[in-house]
């Protein structure tokens, strides 16, 4: 979406710096949001691409991010990205022989952890994500 605004403006400029003569032309595209494609209007054109989308996440991820979610406070405002660093972590403290009580979590900036999380989140991972 971020690229819409500024192709309109490059095409209105490029528009705008074309033309040799003393007149001046103006051209609007309309484009409703999320629409791709190429637009054109008079002699300007204008092409949109889809935006680009994060890969959908494994059976497993999605397993994982529904659990914890489900039983975290605060901690479970942590984006998708975010969770699965901390199970990942987790999953690498597990194999190294800490007890899922024991698990050290990194919280994200901006969030709190709760007495438990760690033990939920340990336990989401070891049933989903840990191989």
């Amino acid at each position: 979406m971020k690229r819409l605004p500024a192709v309109l403006v490059l095409a209105t400029a490029a528009v705008l710096l074309a033309g040799c003569s003393s007149e001046t032309t103006q051209e609007n595209i309309t484009v409703t949001p999320g629409q791709t494609g190429t637009f054109s209007s008079g002699d300007t054109s204008v092409v949109v691409e889809p935006e680009e989308t994060e890969a959908p996440a494994s059976t497993e991820d999605a397993a994982y991010l529904t659990e914890v979610r489900s039983k975290l406070g605060d901690l479970g405002k942590a984006t998708d990205e975010q969770l699965i660093s901390l199970g990942e972590s987790t999953c690498e403290q597990l194999d190294a022989g800490t007890p899922a009580d024991q698990v050290l979590l990194v919280v994200p900036a901006g969030l709190t952890a709760q007495a438990g999380d760690g033990t939920i989140v340990a336990q989401a991972a070891q049933a989903t994500l840990c191989g």
